[in-house]
């Protein structure tokens, strides 16, 4: 208890627990938002982290630093944070959180934009696999309407196409978008500019949504899936297929992953809380080391 509120005695470091409740950043993220030195922010870090206030992911050569749910000292500090919300110093901490995540989101999309001509050959190289195409096959039910939540440049309509009558394919990339309109030969196509955490659809559109190696480059995923349960019409199915967590930290760097992939667990927690039940899930081994998952989850 003492090392806790130790912990806690110093301003800075309660800044840092306001932001990253909120958010995951990366040292030089919050350099930028609390207007500090690199060696002072680092050592905070390292107070909170040892007194397991925090937890960080690894990713490519950067730390994302979060609140750590497991801490027991957890409920404890959520109990806190309206009041801390209420100081000018913490609202103008998150009013400049919320820049660095736009301005996280732009250069995420330069990124794609630019690997829009080779992403068709990238992703064959990643994702290609005959035990992926069965079990999609086979799970994937038939229906009226589906979204590609992240359709990139359409690899997947084909096969959407002779399940639905209806294929929507939705991305942030208005470039992977202009490789994709190339490709729609088939009717019943179309396509959508949008960020997954705001999707451009009407409430209970569609009838299936599907997140194919989608969910690994999101910031917050849970957004993403709230959204996905927003425009899904009732009893409607989401399809996730993603990895489950690897070492290939390389990831980061060559396909823009901000995730090091999902565990049961935590692909659980983020459908409950997003209102979805898991009807089914599949396993399966891609190449040594690197496992991928399907989850087929029912709107509640």
């Amino acid at each position: 208890m003492v090392t806790f509120f130790k912990a806690l005695s110093d301003e800075s470091r309660l800044r840092l627990i306001n932001i990253l409740y909120y958010y995951e950043f990366n040292v030089n993220e919050l350099l930028n938002i609390m207007d500090m030195g690199q060696s002072r922010v680092s050592r905070h870090l390292k107070i909170l982290c040892d007194s397991s206030l925090l937890t960080f992911n690894s990713i490519g050569a950067n730390n994302f630093y979060k609140l750590n749910k497991e801490s027991k000292f957890y409920n404890l500090i959520v109990s806190m944070l309206p009041l801390l919300k209420k100081e000018s110093q913490m609202k103008e901490d998150l009013l400049k959180a919320d820049r660095e995540i736009a301005l996280r989101q732009e250069k995420k999309l330069k990124f794609f934009n630019s690997l829009a001509k080779n992403w068709s050959s990238l992703r064959r190289e990643l994702f290609e696999s005959e035990k992926i195409n069965e079990i999609l096959e086979s799970t994937i039910i038939s229906g009226n309407s589906i979204v590609d939540l992240g359709c990139g440049t359409g690899e997947m309509f084909p096969f959407l196409k002779r399940k639905f009558s209806s294929v929507l394919g939705v991305d942030s990339s208005d470039k992977m978008l202009a490789k994709a309109e190339n490709k729609i030969k088939l009717k019943g196509i179309s396509l959508r500019l949008g960020r997954l955490e705001f999707l451009p659809l009407k409430n209970r559109e569609v009838d299936a949504a599907l997140m194919h190696f989608t969910l690994r480059h999101i910031d917050r995923p849970l957004d993403s899936l709230l959204e996905a349960n927003r425009i899904l019409k009732k009893e409607g199915l989401i399809y996730i297929l993603d990895f489950l967590p690897h070492k290939f930290k390389d990831f980061s760097q060559k396909y823009g992953d901000k995730h090091l992939g999902f565990s049961e667990e935590e692909i659980d927690v983020l459908l409950k809380k997003s209102g979805f039940i898991v009807k089914s899930r599949e396993k399966i081994n891609i190449r040594k080391e690197l496992d991928v998952f399907l989850v087929v989850g029912v709107k509640e």
